[in-house]
């Protein structure tokens, strides 16, 4: 089933302590695979399998800021990315989804960031300005 939103003030599946683990380019979109799909917002809040496209995503206006190991307060050094140029450099990275944000045009998604080489994690600011649609692809009936 497909399920298209637009309207953020209620999203019909919440992301929070998902894991998104393969993240792909296509046009204008971003699509997010998710290791054990992403959970229905009104009760039970069964967990269903599926994956979420953004669409019209403004690459000029798609960065990623990786913050601190382990989300450790205090000073750091950081580093800021372009979304694109990020999903090269870390390819086949896992993003846990801690706090996810909808606007109208724009998605936040904050968390931590595993990859296969290494145990350290790091904390994440994700940023995307879009005007297309939000398209959850689930295995519901």
């Amino acid at each position: 089933m497909i399920t298209t939103y637009k309207d953020t003030r209620r999203l019909p599946y919440s992301l929070h302590d998902m894991r998104a683990n393969h993240i792909t380019i296509d046009g204008n979109s971003l699509r997010f695979k998710f290791e054990n799909g992403f959970c229905v917002s009104n009760e039970p809040y069964e967990e269903v399998k599926g994956t979420l496209t953004i669409t019209g995503i403004d690459w000029d206006f798609a960065h990623i800021y990786l913050l601190s190991e382990y989300g450790k307060e205090g000073a750091f050094t950081g580093r800021k990315m372009a979304l694109p140029d990020f999903l090269k450099e870390f390819e086949g990275c896992t993003l846990e989804i801690l706090d996810d944000c909808y606007h109208v045009y724009n998605v936040i998604f904050d968390g931590y960031l595993y990859q296969s080489d290494t145990e350290v994690c790091l904390e994440y600011h994700l940023s995307l300005w879009h005007d297309g649609e939000m398209r959850f692809e689930t295995e519901d009936k």
